[in-house]
């Protein structure tokens, strides 16, 4: 049910088609739910991009604050030149508040093959030509439903990450 708050609280904050929540909204309805710290373009990962290792710390507290021990570091690792640097910047930010990292991928399409099609897809949603959006293209074709093997590989470090991947997965219901 606060899984269901948060959606329709998210739209309603929002324009159509977009969702937005508030840290009231959130902070007031967690009770059962799991979270993941966010992606490169969640609060703990924005601030850490821009060198900003104080606010991150804030950012992954106040989570904390609202999520407890149903918090989960969520690490992603596609390939890209400063991933590995940032994953550290990630666990060394968590470190203090004995956040679990959780090995997960930004998916956007299926295969590494449809990464053409992918761009051609957002060309279209944007009526524009390919080559006139690189801004809306990800780096690399590396963002597609990944394996276990494949996510393995890129976690060998981690380990611990790809099980608890399978931990959370367990615990959904």
């Amino acid at each position: 049910s606060n899984l269901c708050q948060l959606i329709s609280l998210g739209r309603a904050n929002a324009s159509k088609g977009k969702s937005r929540l508030r840290r009231r909204d959130l902070t007031e309805h967690t009770s059962g739910l799991i979270a993941l710290s966010g992606c490169r373009q969640g609060i703990v990962s924005r601030a850490l991009l821009k060198g900003e290792y104080f606010l991150a710390q804030q950012e992954l507290a106040w989570l904390y604050d609202c999520f407890g021990n149903n918090l989960w570091l969520e690490l992603q690792h596609h390939l890209l030149p400063d991933d590995s640097f940032f994953i550290r910047q990630l666990l060394k930010v968590a470190k203090p508040f004995g956040i679990s990292p959780v090995a997960t991928n930004n998916v956007h399409y299926v295969t590494r093959e449809t990464y053409d099609l992918q761009k051609i897809l957002v060309a279209i949603r944007h009526n524009k030509k390919v080559t006139e959006i690189p801004e809306l293209l990800y780096a690399n074709s590396e963002y597609y439903l990944k394996s276990y093997e494949e996510m393995a590989v890129l976690f060998s470090e981690i380990p611990e990450a790809l099980q608890n991947t399978l931990l959370i997965a367990e615990q959904c219901d």
